[in-house]
């Protein structure tokens, strides 16, 4: 074997352990497991370890004939099949994987619209390819047909989110990562005659590819840097429950505690522990206060000149010295560009009047490769509009909901190279919800929630049979960077 392609297996190889120390224990391994494109093998062999019964399949009888003969565990059963047409019943695997194989789809959306009709109700579905903006993705894909005769297409961080959402799927988590590759190493599935156009055309890319690419060296001696996405969805299980209920006067207060502790274990766990951080909600104070046990300084911004009060008796009754606080608009704040290392933006998009302005003015403020955490509601595009209409009753403030991808879209657009996301629902009962608003619409507030469609009332997990109906609501969260 050449050295380029005994280091591709090695990569591949790395890359599948990776994937079982990371994704598999989220999978929750249970029975059966589907893995499509199976390729060499290495991802099905990682997963034996932990399901059942493992069914790999490819399309090219002569890979699965390699992998069949290769060794491998008694439970790895391995099938030439076409990913558009699966040949299994509804709802007959726990997991479906399928990893650097999407690119090879001619119809991805199908694909993964097999792939929720052959995943069990709370099923889930991990997808792992490489990712990159709209310029390399053009750039790339003439040089990517000569390299493989059966590839189709890349993919956009976002429109691998929409593939998923279009799909059916909800996105659970998704993580990404850089993964470095020598060029010669990624030629050796080139034939000999063709790398020589190869490497030319790799010579003359735009120099925006090459800095993302962050292509170096010359020639079959140059390196570059694939940006590798992984994302984790579920099939929706109706009977299923993933909320945290709440209950009590205080209610509302509870909520807030629950998504700030957990915003702090999931979110700001990622960031560093040292410098300047800010804060661009600062009411409720939890996640301020998250913040001061985390960075050596917290400045703490909100608009309410009341709520600021309110904020500064908390932070001094808790004993907390290093956080300074301030009103300010987020839209337009004073401090110089590159002032902080991290910033927090929890539950403030919804009352941004321009949340274009307010991230850009979080991505001026960090200082190369300084941290966004970032974290609102998300809800569906039918609910957005309904739900959005009765919010800006209860809330005089409120501005508008936004979607899964209207999250992730706003924070590309601001800039920010996006690192991982992780979405949970969080229960609050309508009564309680509607108890934000002037007590004397609060009982027609909650009468119109519940008046809602069947759709969007589904789609905010609402139950009237209840006798204590509660919204559900789909927190996403996002660590992001801004580019050194």
């Amino acid at each position: 074997m050449a050295l380029e392609q005994q280091e591709k297996e090695g990569t591949l190889r790395d890359a599948a352990k990776a994937f079982e120390c990371s994704i598999i224990p989220a999978l929750n391994p249970r029975d059966a497991v589907l893995d499509l494109g199976t390729g060499k093998g290495h991802t099905a062999l990682a997963l034996a370890r932990h399901f059942a019964q493992v069914t790999s399949i490819d399309i090219e009888p002569e890979t699965i004939k390699r992998a069949d003969v290769a060794a491998h565990p008694s439970n790895v059963r391995f099938a030439c099949m076409d990913a558009h047409r699966l040949e299994f019943a509804d709802a007959s695997f726990d997991a479906v994987t399928c990893r650097a194989a999407i690119h090879h789809y001619n119809d991805g959306v199908h694909v993964m619209e097999e792939v929720r009709r052959v995943l069990r109700p709370g099923g889930a579905s991990v997808v792992m390819d490489f990712c990159f903006s709209d310029t390399a993705k053009r750039a790339l894909t003439p040089m990517s047909k000569l390299r493989e005769t059966d590839f189709a297409r890349y993919y956009t961080f976002l429109e691998y989110c929409e593939l998923l959402e279009k799909a059916g799927l909800v996105i659970d988590r998704i993580w990404t990562y850089s993964l470095p590759r020598k060029v010669a190493e990624w030629m050796s599935g080139i034939p000999a005659d063709f790398q020589d156009r190869f490497l030319s055309a790799l010579s003359s890319l735009d120099e925006r590819v090459r800095a993302e690419l962050r292509l170096s060296g010359a020639g079959r001696d140059s390196t570059m840097t694939y940006r590798i996405v992984e994302i984790l969805a579920r099939k929706r299980d109706a009977g299923a429950s993933t909320v945290t209920p709440f209950g009590g006067e205080d209610e509302r207060d509870q909520a807030h505690r629950m998504a700030a502790t957990l915003f702090e274990r999931a979110v700001l766990a990622d960031l560093p522990s040292e410098g300047a951080a800010l804060d661009l909600r600062a009411w409720p104070p939890y996640t301020t206060l998250a913040m001061a046990r985390r960075f050596d300084s917290v400045h703490a911004i909100d608009r309410d000149g009341t709520q600021l009060t309110a904020l500064e008796a908390k932070i001094k009754q808790a004993g907390v010295q290093n956080v300074e606080c301030s009103c300010g608009d987020p839209h337009s704040l004073r401090f110089s560009d590159g002032s902080f290392d991290a910033v927090a933006c929890r539950a403030a998009l919804q009352y941004s009047s321009s949340p274009e302005r307010m991230l850009a003015e979080a991505y001026r403020l960090l200082k190369p490769g300084g941290a966004l955490a970032f974290m609102d509601f998300c809800v569906s595009d039918s609910a957005k509009t309904s739900l959005g209409l009765l919010s800006r009753i209860r809330e005089e403030d409120f501005v508008r909901y936004y979607t899964f991808h209207d999250c992730c879209n706003l924070l590309e657009e601001a800039g920010f190279v996006i690192d991982s996301v992780r979405t949970y629902s969080l229960a609050r009962s309508v009564r309680n919800w509607a108890a934000v608003a002037p007590e004397s619409v609060r009982d027609r507030l909650a009468d119109a929630l519940l008046s809602l469609d069947a759709k969007t009332l589904a789609d905010l997990g609402v139950d009237l049979h209840d006798t204590e109906p509660a919204i559900q609501y789909r927190i996403i969260e996002i660590v992001a960077f801004k580019r050194t």
